[in-house]
């Protein structure tokens, strides 16, 4: 018994005059070696893992199934407005945002979930992953993909339809309003071509109009042959002017009646 309480077993092959269990202290040895790459191939894949996860744009957060973080990486940090150490802390502690919360329970459920939240002043696509030991679950992984630029994008793109749409109304106002006045018969017939033309024009705007929205959209594919010219935007607002003004007049003359042609101009 003295024998084995002198052995040195953190050097196996160093203890001296013990023949009789060499065979076990080499053993041991062999199997410390084993057990010692084995950590260091181990260490290796747990940096190489580390190293990817901290250069990732992308929020990484994992966590157990009671909530607690396993491993969060420095873009979830920047996303959540965290900089301390947060490994072994309750989710709440480093993130209060209900779309978070929600992910995670989802999740916790063993449900695939996804969603967009407003994260840090951005957007941010949130996927939320079950994490499975054998068939029960044992915690949550939790993504974070950066949709600023599209959300942004999908907003411009809503606010142009808008406008579109509002720029479509007014010649569209202007020909119905001309189109109501020559079938009303309460115009001139020294009107009528004069009311004519404006109808024509105010369509070749339509024209213009689709055809600049066609452009637009070439341009949002990135496209590169666009060709520049120069806007005289006095003269742009001047015919905006012109035109609201005329339609105003036309609403006036429906709502009031000839009497109102006397003094409105027609053109």
């Amino acid at each position: 018994m003295k024998l084995f309480n002198a052995l040195d077993l953190d050097n196996p092959l160093e203890n001296k005059n013990c023949d009789e269990v060499a065979p076990l202290l080499r053993r041991i040895s062999a199997q410390q070696i084993q057990l010692k790459k084995h950590e260091e191939k181990l260490r290796k894949k747990e940096n190489e893992l580390e190293t990817v996860l901290e250069n990732m744009s992308e929020g990484i957060l994992l966590l157990t199934f009671e909530g607690k973080i396993v491993s969060i990486n420095s873009a979830a940090k920047r996303i959540f407005g965290y900089s301390g150490e947060a490994e072994g802390e309750n989710l709440s502690f480093v993130c209060r945002d209900i779309s978070v919360k929600e992910a995670f329970f989802e999740a916790a459920k063993g449900n695939r979930f996804e969603k967009t939240a407003e994260l840090s002043g951005g957007y941010y696509r949130i996927d939320a992953n079950p994490v499975y030991s054998g068939e029960k679950i044992f915690g949550v992984a939790l993504f974070f993909f950066d949709v600023t630029e599209k959300e942004n994008s999908e907003q411009i793109r809503r606010e142009f339809t808008a406008n579109v749409s509002h720029e479509l109304k007014t010649p569209l106002h202007s020909i119905t309003g001309f189109s109501e006045l020559m079938a009303s018969g309460i115009m001139k017939q020294e009107d009528y071509v004069p009311c004519a033309k404006r109808i024509y024009d105010e369509a070749k705007r339509m024209t213009r109009l689709i055809e600049d929205i066609i452009s637009l959209s070439h341009l949002d594919e990135n496209a590169h042959d666009m060709k520049r010219e120069t806007v005289d935007l006095y003269a742009v607002s001047e015919n905006v002017i012109k035109s609201l003004a005329e339609i105003h007049a036309f609403i006036l003359i429906l709502q009031y009646g000839k009497k109102s042609l006397l003094k409105l101009p027609l053109l």
